[in-house]
């Protein structure tokens, strides 16, 4: 077996168990968005979603619920800045811990909903900063707004 042909074949399975990765904490990711969407009626993912419902619910006079979800969309950033830090300072595969961690601690806020809601968001957002490539092509894990994840990594870095 030549060498190139044996680096094909190691780049083809890097690619594959990445890809099956990729795929596994996509899924990871779906479930939390809609754990989030069933719990609270709005979205851990779809950043563009939740500011147009900031945007209708502060129209309608609910700030409280305008605010919550502005939060969200900065708790969102924050949750991919600390996965992009978690991630430089330790391994890639710390931020699946450090995201498993987050989605226990939403588990365990009993009634509180809205902490329950900003702690998936944190998670769906560090969740994102897991895998940016693979073999050098970049992968989306979530429907996200591309400017907050790209924001929120570039101040994770």
């Amino acid at each position: 077996m030549t060498v190139q042909r044996r680096r094909r074949i190691i780049k083809r399975q890097r690619s594959s168990v990445g890809l099956a990765l990729v795929a596994t904490i996509s899924f990871l990711a779906g479930m939390t968005d809609a754990i989030g969407l069933m719990s609270l009626g709005d979205f851990v993912s779809f950043m563009s979603g939740n500011t147009t419902r900031a945007s209708v619910a502060l129209m309608q006079g609910d700030v409280a619920r305008g605010v919550l979800l502005i939060g969200g969309l900065v708790t969102f950033v924050i949750g991919n800045a600390a996965g992009v830090m978690v991630a430089m300072r330790f391994r890639p595969q710390a931020v699946l811990l450090f995201v498993s961690v987050l989605l226990l601690c939403a588990a365990l806020t009993g009634d509180q909903r809205e902490l329950r809601f900003l702690l998936l968001i944190l998670a769906m957002g560090a969740i994102n900063a897991s895998v940016e490539q693979i073999e050098g092509l970049p992968v989306g894990l979530t429907y996200v707004t591309g400017a907050l994840s790209r924001f929120g990594r570039g101040l994770g870095r």
